[in-house]
């Protein structure tokens, strides 16, 4: 029970509820009491649920949530009429959050880190409730042994702030320690700094992901390549992350040598471990490729292409090799041999081709317990954020929380979050030998017969479209892209769809004379189209015109590309005809000066790839980027769509703070506006 009584004091008079502890002198003057303040207090004792006796009042000592609210409410309210004196055993009930702080410790303990926590004068066993009251935000916990620990000071309050953003990494706790996977150290770090002591391992961990190029790496001995500075922190860079256990993502833009830099690394890997299995995935026109330049820069890795029928696959498999290569579409069919194989390092080249975590391709990866794993990609991000979630997914599953938890983070946060794990250099700030860009813009006209065709088909799209509201819209948004899509090839030329077209091309007019200007001025030339019929149109005609062409187009087999890109490299005709989706990755026509972009893609970044084609380490000249574009239509438009798409990715990945755009309803209503008076 608690005991309590009440004196009245009247400076050295004192009137009791408990007679033993009156005192009054025998002589003393006469007192005037303040019956009215003394019943008061009475009341007051006696609302808060005490009970008269004969000595004073008592109640029961209160548990839990009543023995809190005793302390910080009901003693509040006595001290609002006089002083409060409390016995030592009930003052023992309540343990003030000032005088038993926590104390936060972070070390990294293999693929861990250890959060650990200790409560002064809390037993560690408890800490760990203690810490889930926090969790729930509640004011106070109660102790096995009925004290009650308050939790509303600032050291507690900063604690559960903590636990708040850690919740979604925490893997388990157990006395006051709690798993938090070791590659948020950085977010760990900057959510507990001032707070915490981090131990001399996880210190120089953030360091090292901080500071790659100190990262002690050296260049393996039998690299056949002298690596430039900023291929040398590329790989050491690589070497910090798989020291860790981390995966991440080589964006370097196209041409700088991430194949390079990602051979040197699994070399290093092999001499210093004995050994190494890894598999390369990459798009099947890029495998033959990998497996050249692995001959070329390290001829000490074996390595085998794995392709063919399933027969030629499985043995492939069997072999004794440092390095298996093979396609997405190859890896899919045979994941289950694949799970088979003691795999400790995967690469994903040209990683945007499973951007789409849904995809059968995706999922099989995901499905593969591989060490490490690292993506290789010129545009992790092409059209939104999702993309880079289902790369993470694959290279560093948990990393991102849920994806509907991922889509609620800001742009800040993602780009804070992915900083470590991705490396982006670009050709502006690391290669200076390598000439600058300049890209132009050409504008043709329509031919009459050409804008009578176009007008046509785009005031029939403007009457369905303007007919529709948002739903209709969403429903038919397949149509009207394709509609868009007929609209593109009658500005490229409207013989792609209509057979007896004789009116001539406004844009190819101009493309032909341009590459015939080119041809006298010395220049070679890359010409991309999205349409392959397009291609074929303009190989009549330059053949025509003398010109001599190879055509790349996206059945042409891997070995073939080789063969034609080296005999274009070595100054073998004059343009090289080459289907945008089929050629966009894997190329390098250094033997090229001039890119012609004949018509305009969606997605920027395919674009960026094409050019990126002539733009690459070894060019001694300067390139020109043409991007041919029909005046007065929805190439205009497209153009400007595309400026938008390019701040999505620096927004993220590059740091800029831009809005994220994509194509909206709005934007497809807009294009089709374009040519109104």
């Amino acid at each position: 029970m608690i005991e309590l009584r009440i004196d009245y004091v009247y400076g050295n008079i004192i009137f009791s509820s408990d007679p033993a502890h009156q005192k009054i002198p025998d002589v003393h003057p006469e007192v005037l009491r303040d019956y009215e303040r003394e019943r008061q207090a009475q009341a007051v004792v006696e609302q808060l649920g005490f009970k008269q006796t004969e000595r004073g009042w008592n109640k029961p000592i209160p548990k839990g949530e009543e023995l809190y609210r005793f302390f910080n409410q009901e003693l509040y309210y006595m001290r609002q009429l006089g002083e409060i004196y409390l016995g030592k055993k009930l003052r023992e009930l309540y343990l003030d959050g000032q005088q038993h702080k926590p104390h936060i410790n972070v070390s990294e303990s293999g693929s861990w880190l250890d959060v650990s926590f200790d409560i002064t004068g809390i037993k560690q066993n408890e800490v760990d409730d203690v810490l889930q009251s926090l969790m729930k935000n509640d004011d106070y916990h109660t102790l096995e042994n009925g004290q009650v620990l308050s939790l509303d000071s600032e050291e507690f309050q900063e604690t559960s702030k903590v636990l708040s953003q850690l919740r979604d990494s925490i893997h388990s706790a157990n006395e006051g320690v709690m798993k938090v996977p070791l590659n948020q150290g950085l977010q760990v770090q900057d959510q507990l700094a001032g707070q915490a002591h981090f131990s001399e391992g996880f210190q120089e961990m953030t360091y090292d992901l901080t500071h790659p190029e100190n990262f002690s790496a050296q260049v393996p001995e039998g690299i056949h390549a002298q690596l430039r500075d900023y291929q040398v922190v590329g790989f050491r860079w690589l070497k910090m992350l798989s020291y860790y256990q981390f995966g991440g993502v080589l964006a370097d833009e196209m041409g700088l040598g991430k194949t390079l830099q990602t051979i040197s690394f699994l070399l290093s890997e092999k001499q210093e471990k004995g050994g190494v299995q890894a598999v390369i995935v990459a798009p099947a026109s890029l495998t033959f490729n990998w497996q050249q330049e692995i001959k070329r820069f390290a001829p000490s890795l074996d390595s085998i292409v794995v392709s063919g029928n399933k027969n030629t696959r499985e043995n492939s498999l069997k072999q004794d090799v440092d390095i298996w290569i093979t396609s997405y579409a190859s890896l899919r069919q045979d994941i289950d041999d694949y799970r088979q194989l003691d795999i400790n390092y995967l690469i994903l080249d040209e990683a945007q081709m499973v951007k789409n975590s849904a995809t059968k391709t995706a999922q099989a990866l995901r499905s593969l317990k591989i060490e490490h794993r690292f993506a290789l990609s010129g545009t992790p991000i092409e059209n939104n954020l999702d993309e880079l979630w289902s790369l993470f997914q694959m290279i560093m599953p948990g990393f991102f929380p849920n994806k509907q938890l991922y889509r609620n983070l800001s742009q800040d946060k993602i780009a804070s979050m992915i900083r470590p794990f991705i490396l982006r250099r670009d050709k502006q700030t690391v290669l200076q030998d390598l000439p600058e860009k300049l890209e132009t813009n050409y504008y043709s006209a329509l031919t009459d017969e050409q804008k009578k065709v176009y007008l046509a088909y785009l005031e029939q799209m403007r009457e369905e479209v303007s007919a529709m509201d948002e739903a209709e819209f969403k429903k038919n948004r397949m149509s009207i892209l394709a509609g868009l899509t007929r609209l593109r090839q009658i500005c490229c030329d409207p013989r792609l769809f209509l057979e007896d077209y004789q009116g001539g091309s406004g844009k190819l007019e101009q493309v032909k004379d341009l590459i015939q200007a080119a041809k006298e001025n010395n220049r070679r030339i890359l010409l991309f189209s999205q349409f392959t019929s397009m291609l074929s149109i303009i190989e009549e005609e330059l053949d025509e015109l003398g010109i001599e062409t190879f055509y790349l187009r996206g059945s042409t087999p891997p070995q073939d590309r080789i063969e034609m890109v080296d005999e274009f490299n070595a100054g073998e005709r004059d343009v090289f005809l080459i289907s945008l989706k089929a050629g966009g990755t894997g190329l390098n026509l250094t033997g090229a000066d001039t890119v012609i972009l004949y018509d305009l893609w969606w997605n920027p970044a395919v674009e960026e790839q094409a050019a990126g084609r002539a733009h690459r380490i070894g060019q001694e000249k300067n390139v020109e980027i043409w991007r041919m574009i029909a005046e007065g239509t929805i190439e205009e438009r497209m153009n400007y769509l595309q400026q938008e798409k390019k701040e999505l990715f620096k927004n993220v990945i590059e740091g800029n703070e831009t809005q994220l755009q994509q194509m909206t309803e709005a934007d497809i209503r807009s294009i089709l506006s374009i040519g109104e008076s």
